[in-house]
């Protein structure tokens, strides 16, 4: 999934740490990514497609480029043109994602401390509709089922205690109906886990206590499909086919994150190649492609790779870093660079964004377009 901003109200957790049959890297340089070397004026981040490929949802503080919480709604052309602001409710919006019919942008809204909104906008600028409120203290994103009829998503127990227990709760995409379907889904670490709908949307996965688990969306017992003995799982994600599910270890506790496979029948889990140095901080499948994934690395490299058979190739192109994330169609990939930490306190509550831009390539690495900042991103939005 692709990593949103962090805001100074919100809590963030260490989130965001097949078989190789060919690989892409992008590697970061100082210059800028293609070459560009203009400056960074603000943040654009959390980068999504609209399903057929046309539109790309973010966020940016470019309104308000010194505020942590100066985060709102943009939509844009592929190709970085049409751009305009979407309506809000006011907070910092984080995790915008389509949903799969197009019409409506679902994402998790912060106001104040951990209190958020799980909402839903117009792509069109129509106005927004909460559809819940939830205290999500380790910035989980709320998620379309596959179907679009549903939306899980997590709250904390506790608004003023962030060890507090965690569930995993799903509801209709209108807001209505909502139930529990995994109690205490906290990890031995102590962090909310992550999750991921199965592709037929009637499981949900999730990193759990030591394990790997996985529960029928409606609720019931909670299934264990295989130990997980190196850490955190993060970055959860089922392949389009439903054969397998990618995810990644966060090298708790000193070690090193790792990206994994796991058969998502026999829940046989296998550790991939290394790819990205200093470890892979998010993973996610290729549409159209089967059994590829794109790997994006805390060292500013992506590497996209395949989880059924061997071999390796690199391309070494300027600038890149967070998690990138593939196009519907499985030709492009949107992806983020980001600048200097302005001062030295990434989190901190008077911390300055880190600001950075988003930019387009196709898996090959040779047709790279700068998307955002571009002339001051003369358009619609402020």
């Amino acid at each position: 999934m692709a990593r949103a901003a962090p805001t100074s109200s919100s809590r963030v957790s260490p989130r965001a740490r097949s078989l190789a049959a060919a690989a892409l890297v992008l590697v970061a340089s100082s210059s800028g990514c293609g070459g560009s070397g203009s400056s960074f004026k603000w943040s654009d981040t959390g980068a999504s497609w609209s399903p057929d490929g046309r539109s790309i949802v973010f966020v940016s503080n470019r309104a308000h480029p010194k505020d942590p919480d100066g985060y709102r709604l943009y939509v844009m052309q592929a190709d970085g043109s049409g751009m305009k602001r979407l309506a809000g409710g006011g907070g910092s919006p984080q995790f915008p994602s389509f949903s799969p019919d197009g019409r409506k942008i679902l994402y998790l809204e912060y106001r104040s401390g951990s209190d958020a909104t799980v909402s839903v906008t117009d792509p069109e600028g129509g106005p927004p509709s909460e559809l819940a409120t939830t205290v999500n203290y380790w910035v989980i994103p709320p998620a379309w089922s596959p179907d679009g009829r549903r939306i899980a998503f997590v709250r904390d127990r506790s608004e003023s205690d962030p060890d507090s227990a965690t569930d995993l709760w799903v509801m209709n995409a209108d807001g209505r109906r909502s139930h529990v379907a995994a109690r205490d889904i906290d990890t031995a670490e102590g962090y909310s886990a992550e999750f991921a709908w199965s592709r037929d949307g009637r499981r949900l996965v999730f990193g759990c206590r030591g394990a790997l688990c996985s529960v029928n969306a409606r609720g019931g017992a909670i299934h264990r499909m295989t130990p997980i003995h190196r850490g955190l799982a993060e970055s959860l994600s089922w392949s389009p086919d439903g054969d397998q599910i990618a995810f990644i270890t966060c090298g708790c506790d000193g070690g090193r994150a790792r990206a994994w496979i796991v058969d998502a029948r026999r829940a046989h889990e296998l550790a991939l190649p290394r790819g990205t140095e200093g470890g892979p901080t998010s993973l996610a499948w290729v549409p159209q492609r089967a059994g590829m994934l794109v790997e994006s690395g805390n060292q500013g490299r992506i590497v996209v790779r395949s989880s059924r058979s061997h071999g390796r190739r690199e391309l070494r192109l300027a600038g890149f870093d967070r998690a990138a994330a593939p196009s519907p169609d499985g030709t492009r990939i949107v992806f983020e660079e980001a600048g200097p930490i302005r001062d030295g306190s990434f989190f901190g509550p008077s911390s300055i964004p880190q600001p950075s831009k988003l930019f387009v390539t196709d898996l090959a690495g040779r047709r790279l377009t700068q998307l955002t900042q571009k002339n001051s991103d003369r358009s619609r939005a402020p």
